[in-house]
């Protein structure tokens, strides 16, 4: 990632893994996973180290994002920011449900507005020099083509079953 003449990547103690053994001890973690996940996700995720800036798959973002990222980066992140990202996690959780209480959604609401504002405190430190740091839209366009992709795989097995 690329860093500002005003800033010093040695202060980003939030990036734990860009260290090569912090990174390939992670990657064998996600591959790890495989053989827990269940039969719907078609196959384990790819090399993550390898992967995600070129073939990762949306499913296997969202997978990794909401799914293993909680546990997998659990002591690895430092707390405060691993509760945050817990914080985005759960939010998110609950509003991919299918119905929704009234108290659920403002959990969510309440979750991912904490979140949001942490975020902004914790990473990129109201810094002008960090706004590289923010995620616009990144997450929004990622879910949709997850679930442009999972809808596409649903029909393709409802047109393969027997009538």
């Amino acid at each position: 990632m690329d860093c500002a003449p005003t800033d010093n990547v040695n202060t980003w103690d939030w990036a734990v893994l860009c260290d090569g053994d912090g990174w390939i001890a992670h990657r064998k973690a996600v591959e790890a996973t495989g053989p827990y996940l269940p039969g719907s996700f078609d196959r384990k995720p790819q090399n993550i180290a390898e992967k995600i800036n070129t073939d990762y798959k949306p499913w296997e973002f969202h997978l990794y994002t909401f799914g293993l990222g909680p546990a997998l980066l659990y002591n690895i992140l430092p707390e405060p920011y691993w509760l945050n990202y817990c914080k985005l996690v759960c939010g998110f959780q609950i509003r991919s449900q299918h119905s929704l209480t009234a108290e659920e959604l403002t959990d969510a609401f309440i979750l991912l507005g904490t979140w949001e504002q942490e975020f902004e405190t914790l990473y990129y430190q109201l810094r002008e020099d960090h706004l590289h740091f923010t995620v616009q839209k990144g997450l929004q366009i990622c879910y949709a083509q997850w679930m442009m992709e999972h809808t596409i795989g649903n029909l393709s097995q409802e047109i393969q079953q027997p009538s």
